[in-house]
């Protein structure tokens, strides 16, 4: 007796792929991280209330002293801690290691990242013994100068973080 015939429709199984290296996948950008959020939220926070603190004297609020001053120290360790989170986490990103984040975004990420350590620095160096009152007073307008750039440079990088994430 002979074997039953076969249907020539049925499509031959395939062989299974060899083992042996194959290309890394390229990593996409998908949004942030629970990590990433928190870092950003932490950042923020510290911002906010740095400059509403720190400019609250142009603003109406009085002189800058007492409890303003005492918050304004209590948010600069969420914005030291927050703000080198978040830029650390986006570094990769940055550098062009990871795709999905065009030139204006890494340009803003640059200047925000200057703008960040150019606040955070006069008063580190104020802190120690170094300068005497009268540099003080100089790293002090540099401070300032920083985080009136660095509240305006977070306009831009905000709106267009926002545009990227509602075009996806």
């Amino acid at each position: 007796m002979s074997d039953p015939p076969t249907p020539a429709s049925t499509p031959p199984v395939p062989a299974p792929a060899a083992p042996g290296p194959t290309a890394p996948a390229t990593p996409v950008h998908r949004g942030l991280s629970a990590f990433e959020h928190v870092a950003h939220t932490v950042a923020l926070a510290g911002i906010a209330i740095q400059a509403v603190t720190g400019f609250g004297e142009k603003l109406g609020l009085g002189e800058f002293a007492g409890w303003r001053l005492l918050l304004h120290m209590c948010g600069a360790g969420l914005f030291v801690a927050g703000f080198t989170a978040a830029m650390l986490l986006w570094l990769p990103r940055a550098r062009g290691s990871v795709p999905g984040l065009g030139p204006v975004r890494r340009t803003l990420y640059w200047l925000v990242l200057a703008a960040g350590l150019a606040v955070m620095w006069p008063v580190l160096v104020a802190m120690l013994p170094l300068a005497g009152p009268a540099a003080q007073e100089e790293l002090v307008e540099w401070h300032e100068a920083a985080a009136l750039t660095l509240v305006v440079l977070m306009v831009p990088h905000t709106v267009a973080s926002v545009v990227a994430r509602l075009r996806r």
